[in-house]
């Protein structure tokens, strides 16, 4: 039996049999563990310490361990383990047992520099809390190995000398004020020891404390609250009720390491890309599904290490003279947390009550009937590396970073982010790579600017003109249901950037969505339903898997670069005289597609069109702003499988469209247009060919209420223009060319495709479209039906597209 199924059997085992005993199990299961009682034991041990479930909901077989012991068994699993601390088990963990997050991550981080394991083994949550309390990022990692290693003989054989170098105490952190502060038991001497050392100042702050109990942070004076925190004496819980509302800021000392298969971290990231500040915590447990003391217990977490906020209103009484509870030294840093918050006015109704001389911030929704909705932009990971990776404005990477990580940005958000994209200015001398990154970032702050600003125009019914962005490879972690109650409960429509990765969105059936409608649509299968539908695209072989080519298509010529690519694999450019090798050898593990297209031809060229195409749009007097296009020769592209799949030299790759509009973007820009672009020059006649193209396209793909881009081949032979053909076609809003962007967003607003009418024509087309499409591939695919509509089936034969028609041919 293979691992795998070895350990999926003992999941099937613990969800049914978890509440029983190893007497009570059938004969059958106990044969499945090869009748080990302590392998059971284990597998169970082993899933409650990994949800972190309480000891009153531990398995029945773990009952026989007492309390203290279950916890501590949970604290060495979870430290093995790398994985958080435990905060939601503190009033055991901390107040019983006396193990402080600090030692916790001490004895961590210990562990690991011991083996001399990589800083990048620590999972990202647990890596920033590891930063917050020991002051340990990935420098300071590096530096503590470089200054042990350096001793040598000493290093290999005293590992001790790590302690050293680790902190005594934790480092400065940030409080907020509505965190709980309780105090830490420990023996009364080494209590009194540290007592002795503080100031008078301290004193009273430790004594306030021990006296009343669990207090509001806030209630002490800042300085001496850190001090005593700084030296064991106190800790904190971070409080989270059912009615709370959160708000996501952008991320702020989130550090990029690794995620790993942990049960609680994915929690966190559903949280993140699930949560708005219109959402209770309550109603956050019913859409994940998830216990609500466990959706509060991640919550909490989250804004322990700031990557969120509750909700709290502001405390106004912050005078010397006030003998109320609070202290104005706290003023500069309730200042900053109000600040940081970005709560909309009028959008919440906070509340403030004093039970038991501590006051406790509730937050409560007015919910004055349904909940609007939003537009949804939807976007993948190549937009966030684009962002990342280009040096376009001194703010820009930090909302990167959030829109990669959290997975989202809510429209609260946007103003501040729309500020740091009105800094990216592209400059004169950039080329190639460089230009793709700046083209991409302000297109996506003119697209933004458009959703927002013409919200009344698109007359969308129960709409706030509220623009949300979310990254598809965040919603699709989540399960299925939960990510179609939070698209239906949000979002009115929702719009993806053209192109996007085809493993990046799963959206079928999802009505008022304007984008890819199935994963089929950006695979083999429907360049090759588009050719078909309009009679005409370049000649084309799709080949099964396994199968074995012994002769290639007589059109073939034996100078010509041919565009080959996988099932979900980039394409890339073969010379014709090595295609027969690389294609069988490339056939062996999936399907492949062939394209008989020389790309890098220096007088071939490639375009986009928008649709709805609008001819009155295209003169030929406007063609220096109408389609400008880099040429391919030169280019060449690295991508990771996060980002788009696209090729190298990339026949359809839209994002090598870099076109520029002098009417599409605002200056700066206008001064570098002419020094960015080269001008395909397109006569009436090839605008007319064009225009027949997408009419037909129109007509076949039932596209009238859609929007998005086609990508068109001009193919050129000794300067006379041999044909143009349509070889891919995107759905949604390019960010890749300010001209077509900008082009696809007026016809938007001329069209008013977002009333109602149209969306329910567009739902309509888009369904007929997919019928269609997917008879079409049941009619060549290995599989009699299509059950699953997010899986994409592999062809059952080569088929053969001679430029008209499918024909038949022995390969």
């Amino acid at each position: 039996m293979s691992a795998s199924s070895s350990s999926s059997q003992q999941l099937e085992i613990i969800n049914e049999f978890i509440n029983c005993s190893w007497d009570d199990l059938p004969v059958d299961v106990k044969e499945v563990l090869g009748g080990n009682k302590n392998l059971f034991d284990r597998i169970l041990k082993d899933y409650a310490m990994e949800r972190q479930l309480p000891y009153e909901q531990a398995p029945v077989s773990l009952s026989l361990m007492n309390k203290k012991d279950y916890y501590l068994e949970m604290v060495e699993y979870l430290r093995n383990n790398l994985r958080l601390f435990p905060y939601q088990f503190s009033d055991v963990i901390i107040n019983e047992l006396g193990i402080l997050p600090f030692t916790f991550y001490s004895e961590m981080v210990y562990m690991i520099m011991k083996n001399e394991k990589s800083y990048d083994i620590l999972p990202n949550f647990t890596a920033a809390d590891v930063n917050r309390l020991l002051g340990i990022g990935r420098n300071q990692y590096i530096d503590i190995m470089n200054k042990v290693r350096s001793k040598k003989w000493t290093w290999r054989f005293n590992k001790g000398i790590l302690k050293e170098q680790l902190p005594v105490q934790p480092v400065d952190t940030k409080i907020d004020y509505w965190w709980i502060v309780d105090v830490f038991p420990m023996p009364q001497q080494e209590f009194l020891k540290i007592y002795n050392t503080l100031t008078t100042e301290e004193a009273i702050a430790i004594a306030m404390v021990k006296n009343e109990g669990k207090i509001l942070a806030c209630r002490i004076p800042y300085a001496e609250l850190l001090s005593i925190y700084r030296k064991g004496l106190v800790h904190f819980h971070v409080p989270i009720n059912s009615d709370d509302y959160i708000v996501i800021p952008p991320l702020k000392g989130f550090i990029m390491n690794r995620t790993p298969n942990d049960h609680f971290e994915k929690l966190l990231y559903d949280i993140l890309v699930t949560l708005d500040e219109r959402t209770a915590v309550s109603q956050l447990a019913k859409i994940l599904q998830v216990d609500e003391n466990m959706v509060k217990s991640a919550v909490s977490v989250c804004c322990r290490l700031g990557f969120a906020k509750k909700k709290v209103q502001k405390p106004k009484n912050m005078t010397d003279t006030s003998e109320d509870q609070y202290k104005n030294s706290w003023q500069l840093s309730i200042d900053e947390y109000h600040d940081e918050m970005m709560s909309n006015e009028g959008k919440n109704n906070v509340t403030r009550s004093e039970n038991n001389s501590m006051l406790e911030f509730t937050s409560s929704f007015e919910n004055k009937g349904e909940k609007m909705k939003r537009i949804c932009f939807l976007f993948d990971s190549s937009l966030t590396a684009y962002l990342m990776m280009g040096n376009l404005a001194e703010g820009l990477k930090n909302h990167a970073v959030t829109l990669f990580e959290v997975g989202k940005m809510p429209d609260e958000l946007l103003d501040e982010f729309l500020k740091e994209l009105d800094k990216v200015v592209c400059p004169t001398d950039n080329e190639g790579e460089a230009i793709k990154y700046y083209t991409h970032a302000i297109a996506l702050r003119n697209t933004l600017r458009f959703l927002r600003q013409n919200s009344k125009e698109f007359g969308i019914v129960g709409s706030d003109g509220g623009v949300d962005m979310i990254r598809c490879e965040s919603l699709n972690n989540l399960d299925n249901g939960t990510k179609m109650r939070i698209l239906d409960m949000n979002y009115a429509i929702l719009i993806a950037t053209a192109p996007i990765a085809s493993r990046a969105i799963n959206l079928p059936n999802l009505p008022n969505f304007y984008g890819p409608p199935l994963p089929h649509v950006s695979s083999p299968w429907f360049k090759l339903y588009m050719y078909v539908s309009c009679e005409l695209g370049p000649a084309t072989v799709l080949f099964c898997r396994g199968q074995r080519i012994r002769k290639l298509p007589g059109m073939i010529g034996t100078n010509e670069k041919i565009m080959i690519s996988g099932w979900e694999q980039e394409a890339y450019a073969v010379h014709s005289r090595i295609l027969l090798q690389v294609l069988n050898e490339a056939l062996m593990t999936s399907p492949n597609m062939i394209q008989m297209i020389d790309e890098n031809s220096s007088e071939n060229q490639t375009f986009d069109v928008p649709f709805p195409f609008e001819r009155c749009n295209y003169h030929h007097h406007d063609n220096g702003s109408a389609l400008k296009q880099k040429r391919h020769a030169s280019k060449e592209t690295e991508k990771s499988d996060s980002q788009q799949e696209k090729p190298a030299f990339a026949l359809d790759d839209s994002q090598e469209d870099e076109t520029l509009d002098g009417d599409a973007v605002k200056a700066p820009l206008e001064s570098v247009e002419a020094a960015v672009d080269e001008i395909i020059d397109l006569s009436e006649e090839d605008w007319d060919t064009v225009e027949k193209i997408m009419n037909k396209l129109t007509e076949k793909l039932h596209l009238e209420c859609s929007f998005g881009c086609v990508k068109m081949l001009k193919i050129v032979k000794n300067g006379v223009t041999q044909a143009i053909v349509p070889t891919d076609l995107h759905f949604g809003i390019p960010l890749s060319s300010y001209d077509i962007n900008k082009k696809v967003c007026d016809v938007v607003i001329k069209r008013s495709l977002f009333n109602e009418e149209n969306l329910k024509r567009h739902t309509q087309h888009m369904k007929q479209m997919c019928d269609e499409f997917l008879n079409f591939i049941q009619n060549y695919s290995e599989d009699s039906c299509i059950s699953d509509p997010s899986q994409v089936p592999y062809p059952s034969k080569a088929i053969y597209f001679d430029g008209k028609q499918i024909i038949s041919y022995r390969f």
